[in-house]
């Protein structure tokens, strides 16, 4: 069935394959259950269907669509503005030829490719989040029970909103640049900026598994991050990074040559930095050249000392190890004759301070 104009259906519609046609569409009977429904016209629609929805071939303004089962699709979607919300069901939207401007969700889980730049506006997902694109950017609060795998090839991801919750590993491939702002504690997994500028701003930043990638970086936590022998795993060649937060330390590890320059003055008085277990900056380091330097120090004055001692001839304690080598203070010279009753000795000894007979 196809239709033309202005229609609303206030009545239950119920049709295996549809295509409604007009500048504005309102189905919104609790009841409605459509098998396959293309939208077309360039207005408005406003959908309700109680089970399961495939959209089809569909260009529109906007559309707002509630459903009580799960989203998917069988062409390819142009839409200014889509609001879709299945509840606890997925929403699938993977054919060719999407071409979505703004794009809310709420569901089990999200699962979109679209060929430009997409908006996720103000989205919210109990499981996975799967988003290839042009580009990322948002105009809401994006929640995310489980993962996010964001790719955009060379284009640029943008998800700046403060009241983002990504509960889950976030893996984002970005050559254009990556910018991240998470309410809680952010998990990365790989992200690769390729050339581009990674900025991760969160609560706190996981270490394990993580791997930042790109020419330079702007980085924010506020609690410590790493330590115990854990690192954050950092590629930023010797390209520039930006420490900001109140975290009060930062464990990163990363290739030896080329290593990035830190600029750590964005954070608080006391925060230490280490690279590939290396100080960088902060009391830490002062900490460490107060240590070497006393322990120079020492033994600078434990040599010193000794050679004192070896030349000091007025040390009563020193001619005595020496065996007597030379003038004990003032006292006169000792007798070094041995009694001779029952031991068979020389006749005399050379007096070797004296270097006179004995007598």
């Amino acid at each position: 069935m196809t239709t033309t104009g202005a229609q609303t259906y206030n009545d239950q519609v119920s049709a295996g394959t549809v295509t409604l046609s007009g500048s504005s569409i309102t189905a919104t009977n609790a009841n409605n259950n459509f098998g396959t429904l293309g939208l077309l016209g360039g207005g408005t629609a406003q959908i309700v269907d109680t089970n399961a929805l495939t959209l089809g071939t569909s260009s529109l303004a906007s559309l707002t669509l509630t459903t009580g089962g799960a989203v998917t699709q069988s062409g390819g979607l142009s839409i200014g503005t889509a609001t879709m919300n299945a509840g606890a069901n997925a929403v699938t939207l993977t054919s060719g030829g999407n071409n979505l401007g703004t794009l809310n969700v709420t569901g089990a889980s999200l699962t979109v490719v679209n060929g430009g730049v997409l908006d996720l506006g103000t989205t919210s997902v109990t499981g996975n989040l799967d988003a290839t694109a042009g580009g990322l950017t948002q105009a809401g609060t994006l929640t995310v029970g489980g993962t996010s795998n964001l790719q955009v090839g060379a284009g640029s991801i943008t998800l700046n909103t403060a009241t983002n919750s990504l509960t889950g590993a976030v893996t984002a491939h970005g050559g254009g640049g990556i910018s991240l702002v998470n309410s809680i504690a952010l998990t990365p997994a790989t992200i690769d900026a390729g050339t581009g500028a990674v900025s991760l701003t969160a609560q706190g930043i996981a270490t394990a598994g993580a791997h930042l990638i790109g020419g330079s970086a702007t980085l924010s936590s506020a609690t410590d991050v790493g330590g115990g022998g854990n690192s954050l795993d950092i590629n930023f060649g010797a390209g520039g990074v930006t420490l900001t937060g109140a975290a009060t330390a930062w464990n990163l590890a990363g290739p030896g040559s080329p290593q990035p320059s830190f600029d750590p003055n964005g954070q608080p008085t006391g925060a230490n930095v280490f690279y590939n277990s290396g100080c960088i900056s902060g009391p830490a380091c002062a900490g460490v050249f107060s240590v070497t330097a006393s322990i120079g120090s020492t033994v600078s004055q434990i040599a010193a000392q000794a050679l004192k001692d070896a030349l000091d001839t007025d040390s009563v304690a020193k001619q005595i190890d020496y065996g007597f080598a030379g003038d004990v203070g003032t006292t006169p010279p000792m007798d070094h004759r041995i009694d001779e009753t029952g031991i068979s000795t020389p006749e005399c000894f050379e007096e070797a301070r004296e270097g006179n007979a004995c007598k």
